[in-house]
């Protein structure tokens, strides 16, 4: 699947957010991650997707120039992906960064969990829920902290990673249509 996305085999995937909105908060993002020592920035390929929505150019330019300026190796996806794409690249995706500004509840943060991805959430969002179900996640009180924790997350992948594998199964118990629907339909 990595080389379908012309992504590298031997990087550790972050993807920094799941859309073009600005509330995601990507140059910030890249500043952050642009702190990180040269050794650990070797090993990561940052991945921006901003399929949607439409009308972003202007946006989405703005951060590849940010990027550009950066030290960082990236790739920006700008190509609407179908539902199984977006699962394929969840699957390859190792951290996901989600920082944007407010949220109820995101479902490609959801979806990337699902996958096993190491997500790193800001604080200010209402995931406290989500703390309480059990699943794994690390939180940042400001966007300045995602160089720490990304290089933690990075020199301890195996260890993150293994610490996330409780959550899909927390995640389709909680989520899922076949453990929800006869709840809901218990309701009527």
């Amino acid at each position: 699947i990595r080389e379908k996305y012309c992504i590298p085999a031997d990087k550790i995937v972050i993807t920094c957010g799941h859309n073009a909105g600005e509330a995601h908060q990507h140059i910030e993002m890249i500043e952050a991650l642009n702190q990180l020592p040269q050794n650990i920035k070797s090993k990561i390929v940052c991945v921006l997707p901003m399929t949607y929505p439409e009308g972003k150019s202007k946006y989405i330019d703005s951060v590849k120039i940010k990027l550009e300026e950066s030290d960082l190796e990236y790739i920006v996806l700008t190509q609407f992906m179908s539902f199984q794409q977006m699962a394929e690249y969840a699957l390859i995706s190792d951290v996901m960064i989600h920082v944007q500004k407010t949220d109820q509840l995101s479902s490609a943060m959801l979806e990337q969990m699902y996958a096993g991805s190491i997500v790193i959430a800001g604080k200010w969002l209402p995931y406290k829920s989500l703390h309480d179900l059990g699943i794994f996640f690390l939180d940042v009180g400001n966007i300045a902290d995602l160089a720490t924790v990304v290089y933690n997350v990075v020199i301890n992948l195996k260890k993150y990673k293994d610490k996330c594998m409780n959550n899909r199964d927390i995640i389709w118990k909680n989520s899922s249509w076949e453990e929800l629907a006869y709840k809901w339909h218990a309701l009527w």
